[in-house]
């Protein structure tokens, strides 16, 4: 009887519950694979004869909503599915969702800005590790000269031309042959100004008390002015700072293609860069350094700074033109710096006079906004301190009016109080005790 039932149907498996999702879709997963599903697809007699016969097709076709006919059995499609659950009214468990797409798509573009900060942070960060390394290997090598110095050696640094200690000593005496200049020219002008001050206006403790009186303390509220602190650093036009560091980018790149067609050709066919827009300045910097090693050191022009950390600080010229980062000018300047010494170090004359042209020019705009933003401190310096002064001076009245109001209504709260109890004891004579009495016939003059 069963048998034949089975044979009347159409028990041809579909292809459709041989998915896995349709395995798993019941509890009925052993009969669903071996065949048994073709029993659900039949028509609706073909189950209600079989329901006799075997009590677990009952159940299985109990579990299968019984308002669904053979038109409306699912495919086990995103379509099916969401066929199958809004005639059964359950919820879709599968199939495309507008809004999670779009959350998708947002955090996304939020990982990618993230990475891009990141990328720019650690860009920053081997910069500055770099600088402490050298600084740190300059000072070590200072206090090994002062240590041989003193031993009665020789104090020069044995070193061949163009190492990094050669470089760190070359430097450091650059920087203090600045500070000396800078400390003369300060203690030149200063004495200017005494020489001065003492042939016009008299003695100079007179002078330096007119000073004190008349002109702001540098600890005085002018200099910590909220509304000054954006003149602190001086920012370049962002649209003039972009198009000085795409150019001075796109130079140093032109100069990185250069110097590999000469020494580096084969390199340059395996990467297969044929002209210097086909690899950005992070990736000549990468390039160079893994085939240092290939071009001999001699090639290399000696300059202030190492190689590595020239090619990290030109990394982070890149990051911040191509992330379109607002950068202080003394940066901007610095970053320039560092490509003006890669056109050096590679040896490429063209490139670094346009370089150091374009540097100068920068340095003299900057020193021109520096001075402008000085001078607009110092003409406003002034009147924004007496401004200052002015509202302190007002704060203290207001202190001083307030405290007096409270006093004043404490006395006259006592005085009314005092009146009152005199008032009430007066209207209340007859029924005073004899101590009350003596009380306020001493101490009350109105009894």
């Amino acid at each position: 009887m069963f048998h034949h039932v089975v044979s009347s149907m159409n028990t041809s498996r579909p292809s459709i519950w041989r998915h896995p999702v349709a395995a798993r879709a019941s509890p009925m997963s052993s009969f669903i694979h071996r065949g048994w599903p073709a029993l659900f697809t039949a028509s609706q007699p073909a189950r209600q004869r079989v329901h006799g016969v075997c009590p677990i097709f009952k159940a299985a076709n109990g579990m299968l909503n019984t308002t669904i006919t053979q038109s409306l059995v699912p495919t086990w499609t995103p379509m099916g599915i969401r066929k199958l659950a809004h005639t059964t009214h359950l919820p879709i468990p599968h199939g495309p969702n507008v809004s999670m797409k779009m959350k998708k798509r947002e955090l996304k573009e939020e990982l990618r800005r993230l990475r891009a900060e990141w990328r720019l942070k650690q860009s920053q960060s081997a910069v500055d590790r770099e600088t402490h390394s050298l600084v740190a290997k300059q000072a070590e090598n200072h206090t090994q000269s002062d240590t041989k110095g003193e031993s009665g050696q020789s104090t020069e640094v044995q070193a061949p031309s163009g190492t990094p200690t050669e470089k760190l000593v070359s430097k450091k005496e650059v920087l203090l042959n600045e500070v000396r200049w800078l400390r003369e020219q300060l203690l030149q002008i200063e004495a200017n100004k005494g020489s001065e001050v003492n042939d016009t206006e008299g003695s100079s403790q007179e002078v330096a008390d007119r000073r004190e009186e008349s002109s702001p303390d540098l600890d005085s509220p002018v200099f910590e002015h909220p509304s000054l602190h954006g003149l602190q650093f001086a920012y370049l036009p962002f649209k003039a700072q972009h198009y000085v560091l795409t150019e001075a980018q796109r130079i140093a790149e032109e100069s990185c293609f250069n110097f590999a067609q000469t020494w580096l050709p084969s390199f340059l066919q395996q990467y297969g860069w044929d002209c210097a827009c086909a690899g950005e300045m992070n990736a000549w910097a990468n390039f160079f350094i893994a085939h240092a090693e290939e071009v001999p050191r001699a090639v290399f022009q000696p300059t202030e700074l190492p190689l590595p950390v020239i090619l990290n600080k030109t990394i982070l010229l890149r990051n911040i033109a191509v992330h379109r980062v607002p950068t202080p000018a003394p940066e901007v300047v610095d970053l320039i710096a560092a490509a003006h010494m890669l056109t050096i170090t590679l040896g490429d004359k063209e490139r670094m006079a346009q370089l150091g042209d374009l540097r100068a020019l920068l340095d003299w705009s900057i020193e021109t906004m520096t001075m402008n933003k000085t001078a607009l401190k110092s003409s406003v310096g002034p009147q924004l301190y007496e401004i200052q002064q002015q509202r302190d001076e007002l704060a203290r009245r207001e202190r001083e009016i307030i405290a007096r109001l409270w006093e004043e209504d404490a006395a006259q709260r006592a005085h009314v109080g005092s009146m009152m109890e005199q008032s009430i004891m007066k209207a209340l004579r007859k029924n005073v005790s004899p101590e009350e009495l003596y009380y306020w016939t001493k101490f009350s003059e109105d009894w």
